[in-house]
């Protein structure tokens, strides 16, 4: 498989009575996008609802080796299906936002069933170091056995993300106080400009 270097980061926000529904529509992307060579890696998922009563909602992401495979995708069965069904099922307008892949790592075992989706918004002349620590968290990363995928991206000069998947809920919770994130966590300290948006979820279908 060619290496992931572009991917889409989409949220799509369902109206309260038409969350089985956005499920089903999600539930149905494999099918569609199994078609498309250069989509790489696509994840359908539910989040969770925050303690802080923040509603869940559902998302995509999905990897390319090329933009040009990234605007097929986006011209896509799929994406025809989604602008269709937008105004009766969403409360709102999908958010779609193309990243750029970083870094990533896959284990070939395991089956992804819950990950989690980290956004962090940095200093401004913080970029180039944020990449590097990134760069460097990316071996300890592949050294977890419970990691299956990880992908962290950059979405603008400030903002920046990773998205994880695991198997068990103990694979989650190992990664959460693994050395990768404790060094980034005290490496990228005072860069933070703002708190880190850590959001889980579980896993609606994949390609």
């Amino acid at each position: 498989m060619a290496a992931p270097k572009y991917a889409l980061d989409v949220v799509l926000p369902p109206q309260p009575d038409k969350i089985q529904a956005v499920h089903d529509l999600i539930a149905s992307g494999p099918s569609i996008v199994a078609a498309e060579p250069d989509t790489l890696h696509w994840y359908g998922y539910k989040t969770l609802e925050k303690p802080d009563g923040t509603p869940s909602f559902f998302g995509i992401f999905d990897t390319f080796p090329s933009e040009a495979g990234r605007d097929a995708h986006v011209g896509g069965e799929l994406a025809k299906v989604l602008t269709a069904n937008a105004d009766t099922l969403l409360s709102g307008a999908p958010q779609i936002v193309p990243v750029t892949v970083l870094g990533h790592t896959s284990l070939a075992t395991g089956t992804p069933k819950i990950g989690v989706r980290a956004l962090f918004t940095m200093k401004a002349e913080a970029e180039e170091e944020i990449k590097g620590y990134l760069k460097e968290g990316e071996k300890l990363i592949s050294e977890e056995p419970q990691t299956l995928y990880w992908f962290a991206f950059q979405k603008s000069a400030t903002t920046f993300g990773v998205f994880v998947l695991f198997e068990t809920e103990e694979g989650r919770a190992a990664h959460a106080s693994s050395p990768a994130a404790t060094a980034f966590g005290e490496k990228a300290a005072n860069l933070f400009d703002g708190p880190v948006d850590v959001t889980p979820f579980e896993v609606v279908a994949l390609k």
